[in-house]
């Protein structure tokens, strides 16, 4: 039996309540980690801006991902531009993530609070990486929040942007 339904039967049998639907999303104790859910600190970078200075250019890397293929940037798959938008993870799977799924270039993942914000289903996929992401110079924004960047257009692209606490949920 599964937490969600073991909750289920436990609220169904209190006199008085109606069983109620739950959240697919629901938060797992910290004690049971859900190998299907990541908690991260969401931010973005902009390979694509033009007349950054040498620091920022290489702070933002280069137009291709860590194999050598194009970045998608989330604004082009929002304009029907990208098969994708693409993510900058831990590619060695690290903490505080922990996560194997991060080592498979390509992994397809989602984060429910941007497809909130932009109002549609997104598709995202694991396949950049940086300095700041694994090793030694890792930068945990957040503890236990494994950082993660979206690959953008532009700063504020679109009237929105990324910075903050959210959930990665892979497949």
């Amino acid at each position: 039996m599964n937490r969600r339904h073991a909750i289920r039967l436990c609220l169904s049998s209190l006199p008085g309540l109606t069983p109620i639907a739950l959240n697919s999303q629901m938060a797992p104790s910290s004690s049971q980690p859900s190998p299907g859910r990541v908690d991260i600190y969401l931010t973005e970078y902009y390979p694509f801006v033009k007349n950054m200075t040498r620091a920022e250019r290489e702070m933002e890397g280069g137009e291709l991902d860590r194999q050598g293929n194009p970045l998608h940037t989330l604004d082009d798959f929002l304009a029907g531009k990208a098969p994708w938008a693409s993510l900058a993870c831990d590619y060695t799977g690290g903490p505080p993530g922990s996560n194997k799924a991060f080592t498979r270039y390509g992994q397809r993942v989602s984060i429910p609070l941007v497809d909130e914000k932009v109002g549609k289903h997104l598709v995202f996929r694991l396949v950049d990486t940086g300095s700041y992401f694994y090793g030694e110079g890792k930068k945990i924004r957040l503890a236990n929040h494994e950082p993660i960047d979206i690959c953008r257009s532009a700063p504020n692209a679109g009237g929105f942007s990324f910075d903050g606490p959210a959930v990665l949920l892979i497949g």
